[in-house]
């Protein structure tokens, strides 16, 4: 069964030989057959909503709602037992790596933690990090990537106005003005970062107590949830024409 297509997950799956039956979305099997790999066979069976399926005994509820770490990554959840596997969402007693674990849909990766806790699982199958995941996990991390986005829509609000903007770029001739740029969106990235790290967070502990690599990796998120709002979402009249009031960035 492929969680999905990436290689970390299923690179050597071609071990198990030709005449292993395999299990994947459609969207997988056709990342798989665009970007051919002969360590990751294409899938022999595949799925677009929703399947069921018995091995071994044990029932298996295959699902998919939407691109979120990437297209084509699915939730397989074992009723009887209460485990769920959702890969590369939830990175059990850490953060994820950096940029949401190079997440491409960091909407679908908010939603996904929503997503998860829907299930009644007593185990999360996470797929990093070095152990099974609680209810507790998820909802300590899901707590974290709420900061950063409050704290992205503060710095989206009080820094991405016309006038901050220009002044990273005054005095720039043309072939710097993307260093101001670069400049302007650090320095929010600062701000998002330093009010994360800095809160105490609702069990009375800052996020580098609570969650391993929040230290290291906090930037990395600041930056990737700042430029998802700016980019997946609408906020303050960012994108409007005319005047589009005081948040309005021409």
């Amino acid at each position: 069964m492929y969680s999905h297509w990436h290689s970390d997950h299923i690179g050597a799956a071609s071990m198990f030989g030709p005449k292993v039956k395999i299990i994947a979305h459609d969207i997988t099997r056709e990342l798989l057959a665009r970007f051919p790999d002969k360590y990751r066979p294409l899938p022999t069976e595949t799925f677009d909503t929703d399947a069921t399926l018995e091995v071994g005994g044990t029932k298996l509820e295959l699902s998919y709602k939407g691109a979120d770490h990437c297209p084509g990554n699915i939730y397989v959840w074992a009723p009887k037992q209460k485990v769920l596997t959702k890969i590369d969402i939830v990175s059990p007693g850490s953060v994820a790596f950096m940029h949401a674990d190079f997440s491409e849909n960091i909407s679908g990766f908010y939603q996904a933690h929503d997503d998860i806790l829907s299930y009644d699982f007593k185990a999360l199958i996470g797929g990093h990090i070095t152990r099974w995941g609680t209810r507790e996990d998820v909802e300590t991390v899901r707590e974290y990537w709420h900061d950063l986005l409050n704290f992205s829509g503060e710095a989206l609000k009080e820094m991405a106005s016309k006038d901050v903007l220009e002044g990273f770029h005054h005095g720039m001739g043309r072939e710097h003005r993307l260093v101001g740029a670069e400049n302007f969106m650090n320095s929010m990235v600062n701000y998002i970062t330093d009010k994360t790290l800095s809160k105490v967070t609702s069990n009375g502990q800052l996020w580098q107590e609570r969650l391993a690599g929040a230290t290291p990796f906090a930037k990395y998120h600041a930056f990737t949830v700042m430029e998802s709002s700016r980019t997946e979402r609408t906020h303050h009249g960012y994108q409007r024409r005319g005047v589009g009031g005081p948040w309005y960035v021409v």
